[in-house]
């Protein structure tokens, strides 16, 4: 597939990166609890629904991390990393809409982590999507991970020290 059709495909998907960031959002991660467990088990539902293989990985109760695989046409393999913990929402007055809305207006995701980054999120899910259809020269793991705003002890941090990240490139 060219690089101009994967692009088409990509942006035909626009509306689903924000219902997907939405969704994300409205899933509440916040520490000091930081719990990624509803974020990890939308993700889950959704890879499965497309038959994309993922794997939990748990530390500490209520802070799962999610990696979801897609095969490439070699054995090496990329992985892309994110985090599903966000900072508290502060003074809930202070905010234009609900802090857990997820509220999307004239195109905009409103919510504590839409940026930060569970946006960023939301694009990669679509990104292992579109590659796992148009297919890929390389694997790609895409990690979501806990705990990076506080260090990432039950996440990245936990499975780095623990080398379950492989690849060749982040």
């Amino acid at each position: 597939m060219q690089l101009e059709q994967i692009l088409e495909k990509v942006g035909a998907l626009k509306k689903e990166v924000a219902d997907v960031c939405s969704r994300l959002v409205q899933l509440p991660s916040q520490h000091p609890e930081g719990r990624t467990d509803g974020c990890v088990e939308y993700i889950r539902d959704y890879f499965g629904g497309l038959g994309i293989e993922t794997e939990v990985y748990t530390l500490e109760e209520g802070k799962p991390n999610i990696v979801a695989r897609v095969k490439g046409e070699s054995s090496r393999t990329v992985f892309w990393l994110g985090h599903l913990d966000v900072v508290p929402e502060g003074k809930p007055e202070n905010w234009t809409y609900p802090p857990y809305s997820g509220i999307i207006k004239d195109g905009v995701v409103w919510g504590r982590g839409s940026t930060d980054m569970k946006g960023a999120c939301a694009s990669a899910m679509i990104a292992a999507r579109v590659l796992s259809e148009v297919g890929s020269p390389l694997g790609v793991d895409f990690w979501f991970t806990a705990d990076e705003e506080i260090g990432g002890a039950a996440g990245a941090g936990w499975l780095a020290e623990k080398r379950v990240f492989e690849g060749e490139a982040c």
